[in-house]
């Protein structure tokens, strides 16, 4: 965990049945870590990074409809300057293999925000959901492992090379694994890095870079801040980077994630790191892949359905259902479209001053909206559990 998420003692707090123990979020206490105005920005600007006005048979085909794809594109560059004051540099949609049944498309853009007395130059990479994505994670196999090697398939990419992972090359077993499915999604948007992130970095003038996703999304952005960790020295310039994902699935192994965290941990201690991984106690998507052996990076922060934001709490993954993949599945084509804005609504609720030592409701063991998909798939309420707290165990 990187020591920006941790706050002062006069927030610690535990629930009454000891299934939770956290940091309730005080804005006293949050200079430099996890600041609360961040977490909103980048949520909304994660929003905005799926064309999720695009019908399912233009995400199947994005050359269907080329006119609506740029009306998507217009959109999102008009809303950038008139709502938050960027300038867009490139928004993009990279379409899935043609060879898979459920094709995933990786959408998202690059913007900046010019220098104010306030605030210094910011630049944001912001990656879209994909619920195509998702339903492949939730599938019975989940994906398989692949070592994260983005540099070099960069390096192939500005050749013309063929992909490391389709000529079957390059498997190193020491370096740190991600799932297939995710990595393959990524990689098309490293062109977008270098052509327009990594010359922001390059100049003298500070700059605050924002990763951001919602849901897959934010597995790409986690990967995405890997890479850009492997191509920028932060500790030698003047720049800072500060990574947010909502509801994001877990990426990679226990490896990819100490590495990601060390880090993190490293540039932090300058003051140059901010990583927050945002998760509802309401949301499966986290829960995912299932049974694979992938492992969280920390910085959780966990929003409760009381409008909490708890700051790295001790919390345990389980998922109690008679079919696990069929209730994860129906939450996901149900929820696919409004996830994010449930989680804008709560983070809108977040008082940024709680009183200190308040005594805190024991957090549900079961949220009241998990009930129409456990009864779609036959299960006992009785017998459900999605999500246990508990002073130790896994982090979510």
């Amino acid at each position: 965990m990187s020591e920006t998420h941790h706050l002062r003692a006069p927030t610690r707090c535990e629930s009454s049945d000891s299934r939770a123990t956290g940091r309730r979020y005080h804005r006293k206490y949050a200079q430099g870590g996890v600041d609360l105005e961040h977490l909103r920005l980048a949520t909304k600007l994660s929003a905005m990074a799926g064309f999720d006005g695009l019908k399912s048979a233009d995400r199947q085909d994005p050359s269907g409809d080329r006119q609506r794809v740029n009306q998507e594109l217009l959109q999102i560059h008009e809303t950038l300057q008139e709502r938050f004051g960027f300038t867009a540099d490139r928004a993009f949609r990279h379409a899935g293999s043609k060879s898979q049944n459920d094709p995933v498309a990786t959408e998202g853009f690059v913007a900046h925000r010019e220098r104010t007395p306030e605030q210094p130059k910011q630049v944001v990479l912001a990656y879209g959901n994909s619920s195509a994505a998702l339903r492949r994670l939730s599938a019975a196999d989940g994906g398989d492992w692949v070592p994260f090697e983005p540099v070099k398939e960069a390096r192939r990419q500005q050749r013309g090379l063929q992909s490391l992972l389709a000529c079957g090359i390059g498997m190193d077993v020491a370096k740190p694994f991600v799932n297939d499915v995710m990595y393959e999604a990524f990689l098309p948007s490293l062109e977008d890095i270098d052509r327009c992130v990594l010359p922001h970095l390059q100049m003298s003038e500070p700059i605050q870079l924002m990763v951001t996703g919602h849901g897959f999304g934010g597995a790409l952005a986690t990967q995405a801040v890997a890479y850009i960790f492997k191509k920028f020295d932060f500790l030698n310039s003047p720049h800072r980077v500060c990574l947010v994902t909502t509801g994001q699935p877990k990426v990679g192994d226990a490896k990819f994630a100490q590495l990601l965290d060390r880090e993190a941990k490293r540039l932090a201690a300058q003051g140059q790191c901010t990583m927050a991984r945002l998760v509802s106690t309401t949301d499966v998507v986290p829960l995912l892949p299932l049974g694979h052996g992938h492992k969280h990076w920390s910085g959780l922060c966990l929003l409760t359905s009381m409008g909490e934001l708890i700051v790295d709490p001790c919390v345990e993954e389980r998922l109690q259902v008679k079919d696990q993949r069929a209730f994860i599945m129906q939450a996901i084509c149900h929820d696919a479209r409004d996830s994010v804005g449930r989680y804008l609504g709560t983070l809108q609720q977040v008082n940024p001053e709680p009183k200190l030592h308040q005594p805190r409701a024991a957090l549900p063991v079961l949220p009241s909206r998990c009930g129409p998909h456990a009864k779609r798939c036959g299960v006992d309420m009785a017998d459900t559990h999605m999500v246990h707290f508990t002073s130790t165990g896994t982090v979510w």
